[in-house]
């Protein structure tokens, strides 16, 4: 090395240099981050949420779920009744397939135990231990769960139903939050109201008017992770008015529901998604009018349940 280039001058030139170099690998990288945004937000996607599964097909699962039920009854202007129970489940476990039906949905699976761990009102409670293998069994529109033959106690089954699959239905999430159209990010489209309703009142028998149900589904993004790609697609639904029967004569006075669901499924339609989540109130209220012995009764309840889900396909 010369001993000019340790003069002052040389010393200045050495570093514009560099930083010139800097500059100009900087705004590569800029330029290919906007080029690849805007590929992706030009190029359409088919949107697809069920993801046919076979029999043999297993998942890990890491998922928590929260369940909240409040209901307070009132005679005039005094609570009769004031009860609120809410549990939170926190589950890891292997998912395999035993029966699909027709459309790739599971009809028949087991749940193996790794972690499950359920806080009812804040006290931990434990009621499958770890390496149990729980069969979900489709029941009409439920699922029915087991244990060695044995039906799982309501309580310990209504703690599970919070973070796996609860329902199976003829009615799939394609029809109610799909299209068959392509979509660009940013893109949205309207839920089906017909179909929504008639898929409320099989699982949640909920009646409700098409006409007072709303909602749309949206192509929020595109994430990578890995090789893959994954589509983040988001949905809302709102009920402004619905009807189900009451106890002790109570009639509804009014009803309504609020849902928000995400995931992020492969771009590839073949494979499995990467991650779901949910969220589901319903809140509702209803009046026993008054008589010469009785003064009116008041019913108010919420029903609020959330889960996030996260998968990934064994071999």
């Amino acid at each position: 090395m010369r001993v000019d280039e340790f003069k002052p001058e040389a010393m200045q030139r050495r570093v514009a240099l560099i930083k010139a170099a800097l500059v100009c690998r900087m705004i590569q990288t800029v330029l290919l981050i906007i080029l690849f945004t805007a590929t992706a937000n030009a190029q359409d996607y088919e949107i697809r949420f069920l993801r046919p599964v076979k029999i043999g097909d297993r998942f890990r699962i890491n998922a928590t779920g929260r369940n909240f039920e409040g209901i307070a009854v009132f005679a005039g202007q005094r609570l009769l009744q004031d009860k609120a129970e809410e549990i939170g489940v926190d589950l890891t476990a292997t998912l395999t397939a035993l029966e699909v039906d027709s459309s790739g949905k599971p009809s028949t699976y087991s749940v193996e135990i790794e972690k499950l761990i359920v806080v009812p009102n804040g006290v931990i409670a434990g009621i499958l231990i770890p390496g149990a293998v729980v069969i979900g069994a489709s029941n009409g529109p439920r699922f029915d769960f087991s244990v060695n033959g044995v039906p799982l106690d309501a309580w310990s089954s209504k703690a599970l139903s919070i973070v796996v699959p609860t329902y199976h239905t003829a009615v799939t999430d394609d029809e109610v939050f799909g299209t068959r159209e392509r979509k660009k990010i940013g893109e949205s489209w309207p839920v089906d109201a017909d179909i929504a309703a008639r898929s409320l009142n099989e699982t949640l028998k909920l009646n409700v008017d098409k006409n007072h149900l709303s909602g749309r589904s949206t192509l929020d993004g595109i994430v990578k992770q890995g090789s893959t790609e994954y589509l983040v697609i988001g949905a809302n639904m709102r009920v402004d008015k619905f009807s189900m029967p009451l106890p002790n004569g109570i009639t509804l006075q009014n009803g309504q529901l609020e849902g928000t669901f995400s995931g992020r499924f492969p771009v590839n339609p073949g494979r499995p998604p990467l991650s779901q989540s949910a969220k589901v109130s319903v809140r509702f209220s209803g009046t026993r009018a008054a008589d010469p012995n009785t003064p009116e009764l008041t019913l108010n309840g919420i029903t609020e349940r959330s889960v996030q889900r996260e998968f990934q396909l064994l071999p």
